[in-house]
């Protein structure tokens, strides 16, 4: 994954690669010739966009159901889902795999929200041996994990720089 998003960036040439063409005075061109399928793709997601509805088991249930549909549009319209959904799935073409992070965050009056956004998928890690496509049902542990600076959490955390120190070493 990590060479594939070197190479959507424009990466593709390794550096003894580079050097020969420096010799021979030829310039480094770089033709992507995935990226304009992957925008494509990506406008199809966002052309498609579907939405999300709820049906009661019977006529009583029919405004319930309702309510949860208008609720859903509502969660997504707040959270700007469609530009969430399209940086996940671009993740989702380079590299294989996209993650939605959907949590319940304070608004500033304190209200509880629930709130979408994109995660790094290079700071979540899967159980290497789950099958499935759908984790819940094979993988013994998801986790995620945030990496930092050193400097920075000394900064955030100056009592505790030297057992960060000694943590590191």
């Amino acid at each position: 994954a990590n060479q594939a998003y070197a190479f959507e960036q424009g990466e593709q040439w390794s550096t003894k690669e580079l050097g020969v063409l420096l010799e021979r005075g030829q310039p480094a061109i770089v033709e992507n010739e995935i990226r304009p399928a992957k925008e494509r793709l990506i406008g199809k997601i966002r052309k498609q966009r579907t939405n999300v509805t709820y049906h009661g088991r019977n006529v009583v249930d029919d405004p319930k159901a309702a309510a949860f549909a208008d609720l859903h549009r509502h969660i997504d319209y707040v959270n700007g889902y469609e530009f969430t959904e399209a940086a996940v799935s671009n993740d989702m073409l380079i590299g294989g795999v996209g993650w939605l992070d959907a949590c319940i965050k304070e608004s500033p009056l304190g209200q509880p929200q629930v709130r979408y956004r994109r995660e790094d998928p290079f700071a979540v890690y899967y159980d290497p041996f789950s099958r499935a496509y759908d984790l819940n049902e094979d993988a013994r542990y998801v986790c995620r994990a945030k990496w930092m600076y050193e400097d920075d959490a000394r900064l955030l955390w100056p009592d505790k720089a030297n057992e960060i120190k000694q943590s590191i070493n």
